[in-house]
């Protein structure tokens, strides 16, 4: 009896230590995750047609040390804007945001990541923006830093207003325990 539960301990820790094989492995999903920045002032700008601002997201809510201690993929899902000082925000014809590292180290190319043009359907103050395709946004959270622009095309208020944007992305986050590595 004794050799035999010895053999199958020796057995089950021979099949973990076999090459390729993980002791552990995990995945999770990230849920939605947005970046909120808040407070862009916009000073009235009667007759013109088109509006265009950029701020940096240094507050990334810890997903840059999620990303950079394990396996992840992220992809940008949509953008929020929210109004105020304005009735609604049905003056906007075409939207788009682009996305840069915010790290002056960095190389990544300026990507539009989320654009709704022509197909902007605000509802009262709040437009969400969807995201131009399901673009890898891993490298750019992991450079702590995002530059956001913001473009807006259609009659502009005449009078100042202020708005918010949600930034948000999600994906997967994965973990291997690899008995080598013990």
């Amino acid at each position: 009896m004794r050799s035999s539960v010895l053999l199958g301990t020796l057995g089950i820790l021979g099949l973990t230590l076999l090459p390729g094989c993980p002791l552990l492995a995990v995945e999770a999903e990230i849920p939605e995750v947005c970046m909120t920045y808040t407070g862009i002032e916009i000073a009235g700008v009667g007759g013109a047609t088109s509006l265009n601002t950029e701020f940096t997201l240094d507050d990334l809510g810890g997903l840059e040390e999620l990303t950079n201690k394990l396996d992840a993929t992220v992809h940008f899902v949509r953008a929020e804007v929210r109004a105020r000082g304005v009735s609604d925000l049905a003056f906007v014809d075409r939207a788009t945001l682009t996305i840069a590292s915010g790290s002056p180290d960095s190389t990544l190319p300026e990507l539009v990541a989320y654009d709704c043009d022509g197909t902007c359907l605000p509802d009262g103050l709040r437009l969400a923006i969807p995201a131009t395709v399901e673009r890898d946004a891993l490298a750019y959270v992991e450079s702590a830093s995002l530059l956001v622009g913001v473009e807006f095309a259609g009659q502009m208020p005449e009078d100042d207003w202020s708005f918010d944007v949600d930034v948000c992305m999600k994906g997967t986050l994965s973990y291997a325990l690899d008995p080598r590595d013990l």
